[in-house]
């Protein structure tokens, strides 16, 4: 819930369980995917990226699968219009929600290496986007390490959640990972993806 309606909630509590009262009996006689998906349609449809976000993981998490949830929206392009689907495709892609799907031409043999940042002489972890591709970027003890953002269970986009002194978890099913080796510490069983990683000189480069 969003402080602006923690507030609504707090000041106007009569109002809001009215509201929320008028929109559970509405959805009562729906099963749970079809609300998460006609959910997912209103934020959509206002642009609210924060509530997609929202409800799109925990649609998710429910069991609703990617396909689905896009299966759904583009049923409401009369309504949506390209631009607002592009928009929302756009932010599942980068929560995790859906997966990129690459063209036959995309393979390993067009791996490079990909300039990063700057070395500097900062302790810690940087979320950077490079090239499309969301990275952990950490330096410690004078040496640098780069990490897929993605998180190796089911690929969802850990560059939006928060970091806690050298760690971060996954939304979903609460994978943790101590960014200092890429290590899974609780719940899972994988890392994550470690990229080759070089500084040259004043630049820090990682190899995908």
């Amino acid at each position: 819930m969003s402080k602006a309606l923690k507030y609504l909630t707090n000041a106007r509590p009569e109002a809001m369980e009215a509201y929320f009262s008028f929109v559970r009996s509405n959805g009562e006689r729906l099963e749970p995917k079809t609300r998460a998906l006609i959910s997912i349609i209103t934020k959509v449809a206002n642009q609210t990226e924060t509530g997609l976000r929202q409800y799109a993981l925990k649609a998710v998490t429910d069991g609703v699968t990617g396909d689905e949830i896009l299966d759904a929206i583009m049923m409401a392009f009369p309504a949506l219009g390209l631009s607002k689907i592009v928009w929302a495709v756009d932010v599942l892609l980068e929560c995790g929600v859906l997966e990129a799907q690459l063209s036959n031409d995309e393979d390993d043999s067009r791996e490079k290496w990909h300039d990063i940042c700057a070395v500097n002489e900062r302790a810690g972890v940087e979320v950077l986007e490079c090239e499309g591709r969301h990275v952990f970027v950490v330096m410690e003890a004078g040496n640098w390490r780069v990490f897929d953002a993605s998180c190796p269970h089911h690929g969802t986009n850990l560059a939006y959640c928060a970091i806690q002194g050298m760690t971060v978890e996954c939304p979903l099913h609460g994978w943790r990972f101590d960014l200092r080796n890429g290590r899974c510490i609780r719940f899972g069983t994988q890392n994550l993806h470690a990229l080759k990683t070089r500084v040259d000189g004043t630049r820090v480069s990682a190899f995908w």
